[in-house]
């Protein structure tokens, strides 16, 4: 999918998403906003991503493919401060571990899941709501589940 051909963002996901897996979904959106700064201008511009991936991991909370794929989006989306605003205001910290609270035993969810939340943690603010929303145990848990994993 390139963006650069003449479609707009919004209808060429929303046309292709239609079709395909919601994990495939959350993939594509990952690599297409992040791979490109044009892309990522023109994301914003359409609404972003953002809301997609958010609402999906919501919807599909208990397939761990999804949640996976969904805390690799948000971590890759929440690498610049624009993304960060973005999530912050639409519930990426939630969304990572409300991920983490569904799927403790599966250690890629949890990995992904605390890169994003380090990528969403740069403000008082967002430190605060992350412990708050439970963040702490969650990452306590994870610790405790996954005590090989490097990545946790």
């Amino acid at each position: 999918m390139n963006l650069s051909r003449g479609a707009s963002p919004s209808t060429a996901v929303a046309a292709w998403a239609d079709t395909q897996p919601e994990e495939d979904v959350c993939v594509a959106l990952c690599t297409l906003a992040g791979v490109e700064a044009d892309n990522k201008a023109k994301v914003a511009l359409a609404g972003g991503y953002e809301t997609v991936v958010v609402q999906m991991m919501a919807t599909h909370l208990q397939d761990v493919r999804v949640q996976q794929q969904g805390c690799v989006a948000l971590h890759d989306l929440a690498a610049d401060e624009v993304g960060r605003l973005r999530l912050h205001g639409l519930g990426g910290i939630e969304s990572a571990l409300a991920a983490m609270g569904a799927h403790p035993q599966a250690s890629a969810v949890q990995s992904w899941a605390l890169a994003a939340l380090w990528n969403l943690s740069w403000t008082t603010d967002s430190q605060t709501r992350i412990a708050e929303e439970g963040g702490i145990e969650h990452v306590a848990t994870a610790m405790k589940n996954h005590p090989a994993s490097e990545a946790v």
